[in-house]
């Protein structure tokens, strides 16, 4: 055996931490090979469209994927094809679990494994035209790293919302190879919940069923925060990608929990909404607290009482603050109120008093009748 082949054959070995019957060897004429485990599994977005999952439970799937990836790069490899087919989802116990393979054209990125393995040639083109990064496509002697394992996922994930690809594939292939490297160098993609909305009729219909929703329902889920997260996975510069598939799961994992994602640029309403959707019974009950005072200000027509906007500011300031510094500390908990100090609702009641023995009506300012131990709360009364 080739010394060299030998030597690949064990650094791969212990860089990848395979069961004896998946290891990688060599033929008798140094040619180095893998022994992998045997998947029964369909590809990805097959699996998902065939049983009809819900977008949730696709983005729970692609999280492992980023995961799996994410422990490849960790141990020096990157797989440069990330596309559905190489990644299968067999159930264990009934439980869906997506698998990367076919490492076939993966890339090592560290020390001596990169030394002694086959190089990629310059001006080489491969990997799957529609999944392949720009830096891939360019085929010069700029070095491809993880990044271009985060371009390729964001492909996956583009499909697996919409069930189409940023750039047809067949498109692609009859266009020729240099317009081809331009498509995927140089032209933007369209959103996906744009994409989607290009969509007509059956063909539309039957995207949004077999993700258990329906048309409008669909492009409203993917408006906003997973255009944002699919977009960022295809920016043309790699710079301005994630930095890792793991940043890729973090994000998404943010958007099922109601949290802000790093990949739209945060404004203080964006942060309020999500803040609102994550306490919704605090949001609720100051809703209907809200309402109440509006109710009351105008009580009466021949004494109308409008409240000033600094009231209804100290009001939302008073009755949000809790909740708002448990996201400030990093908690997901509701809204509480802290001992010995009285509910938002309770203090409501105390402060607004409505008195029915003259018509006349005035506002009192907020904190002209506070009590020190008093939350910050508009305090209307309605007095002679």
């Amino acid at each position: 055996m080739n010394s060299h082949a030998h030597r690949a054959e064990q650094l791969f070995n212990q860089a990848l931490d395979f069961r004896p019957e998946e290891r990688a060897r060599a033929t008798d004429n140094g040619r180095p090979y893998f022994v992998m485990e045997l998947v029964r599994g369909i590809p990805m977005t097959k699996f998902c469209d065939e049983n009809s999952m819900a977008t949730k439970d696709r983005l729970d799937l692609f999280i492992k994927v980023c995961h799996a990836i994410q422990h490849a790069h960790q141990k020096g490899i990157i797989h440069r094809d990330i596309k559905p087919s190489n990644v299968l989802v067999t159930l264990h116990d009934g439980v869906p679990v997506p698998k990367v393979i076919d490492f076939g054209i993966a890339k090592a990125t560290q020390g001596e494994l990169t030394d002694k393995t086959i190089h990629t040639q310059f001006q080489q083109f491969i990997g799957t035209p529609a999944y392949m990064s720009p830096e891939q496509a360019e085929m010069s002697g700029l070095d491809i790293d993880t990044r271009g394992d985060v371009y390729s996922p964001g492909v996956l994930l583009y499909e697996l919302l919409v069930g189409k690809t940023p750039f047809d594939a067949q498109e692609l292939r009859a266009s020729g190879i240099d317009a081809m490297r331009k498509t995927i160098r140089e032209k933007e993609p369209a959103r996906p919940s744009t994409k989607l909305a290009t969509l007509q009729g059956e063909e539309l219909a039957t995207t949004a069923k077999r993700r258990g929703s329906n048309a409008p329902k669909l492009i409203h889920l993917l408006k906003g925060d997973l255009d944002w997260i699919t977009m960022k996975c295809l920016e043309k510069d790699r710079t301005r990608r994630y930095e890792t598939a793991n940043g890729v799961a973090m994000d998404v994992q943010r958007f099922l929990n109601s949290e802000p994602v790093l990949a739209r640029p945060a404004s203080h309403l964006y942060r309020f909404r999500k803040l609102a959707r994550r306490n919704k019974v605090c949001a609720t009950g100051n809703g209907a607290i809200s309402g109440r005072l509006a109710a009351a200000t105008s009580f009466g027509r021949s004494a109308p009482c409008r409240m000033p906007c600094s009231a209804w500011r100290c009001f939302l300031a008073a009755s949000w603050r809790p909740a708002l510094l448990a996201t400030r500390r990093g908690s997901n908990l509701g809204h509480r109120t802290p001992p010995n100090r009285p509910s938002t609702s309770s203090a409501f009641n105390r402060g607004l008093r409505i008195t029915k023995e003259r018509p006349e009506s005035r506002c009192a300012g907020a904190r002209k009748n506070s009590q020190p131990n008093t939350p910050l709360l508009v305090t209307t009364q309605l007095v002679r």
